[in-house]
């Protein structure tokens, strides 16, 4: 008798969603985190995020959101879905946009944060120089202070993870630009990318789109090769794109009836990634 296989767990919608997500997810991850976003943050701006995307959605039905709408949708608690609702309305009266007000910081934010306002830890009336231990007046102490549970020792990895700090012998310093802003542009050029492509797909009734994705791995075994490849990217991509817009502008077609606020689209986004991979062991 021939053993019983077991299910297959593609047929599964949350199986394929999760495959499908979560790759992604892990990726964009670690850029949060070599930005310094913490778990908390991601959470608190996703909770936020779905609650505006669940408004948008009533909206375009025509439909007035209400809270239990709201919660059905989103699979939040009426609870917590008002208090979102609440603190939304808030960032819109104060004219900041939605998730700018107070984020669960991270450690290292909250760390960075103390030894720039906490008087103990300055020095000629600036963020001093503090030794790695000592019971006052130290990176130990100021990380005990502000850290919760975390150990020196781990901190002090992570902030210099992050670019924040710099040891010496005479102790930790705090850099001035405490931020990792290679790791914020990347995000933001990535984000950018991105949001036409999603504004394009997204929920709309009856929307029916057509993504077609190609990616292109050039080898480039010298870094002169890298940069002459980059410097000529940066002016054909645009003329690329622009020639793609004039083209389509140039064409004629013959009018036809269409709903009134409904257009037809194509997105086109270009990605250009640097990606550093180890050199290969052994003769090659």
């Amino acid at each position: 008798m021939a053993a019983k296989q077991p299910p297959d767990a593609t047929a599964d919608p949350q199986h394929a969603l999760t495959a499908a997500v979560l790759p992604f997810l892990v990726e964009f991850s670690s850029l949060l985190i070599a930005a310094g976003v913490s778990a908390n943050t991601l959470k608190e701006l996703t909770l936020r995020a779905y609650v505006q995307a669940a408004i948008q959605a009533t909206a375009r039905r025509n439909r007035r959101p209400n809270k239990a709408a709201i919660a059905a949708m989103t699979g939040l608690s009426r609870v917590e879905v008002t208090r979102l609702l609440t603190e939304l309305e808030g960032a819109d009266q104060a004219d900041k946009p939605a998730g700018h007000t107070a984020q669960p910081a991270s450690r290292a934010s909250r760390v960075v944060e103390g030894w720039r306002s906490d008087t103990a830890f300055w020095q000629a009336g600036q963020p001093g120089v503090l030794p790695v231990r000592g019971k006052t007046g130290s990176f130990e102490a100021l990380v005990r202070l502000y850290s919760g549970d975390m150990t020196p020792q781990a901190m002090l990895r992570e902030l210099t993870r992050l670019d924040w700090v710099q040891v010496d012998e005479q102790g930790v310093h705090l850099r001035e630009t405490s931020a990792p802003q290679g790791h914020l542009q990347t995000l933001s050029a990535l984000i950018d990318s991105l949001r036409p492509i999603l504004q394009s797909v997204s929920s709309v009734k009856g929307t029916r789109s057509d993504i077609r994705a190609t990616t292109l791995d050039v080898p480039t075994f010298h870094p002169i090769t890298q940069k002459l490849l980059l410097k000529h990217l940066k002016t054909a991509v645009p003329r690329f794109l622009e020639t793609a817009r004039t083209s389509a502008a140039g064409v004629v077609v013959p009018p036809r009836t269409r709903a009134a606020g409904t257009h037809d689209r194509v997105s086109i986004s270009v990605v250009v990634t640097d990606t550093k991979t180890h050199k290969p062991r052994g003769r090659t």
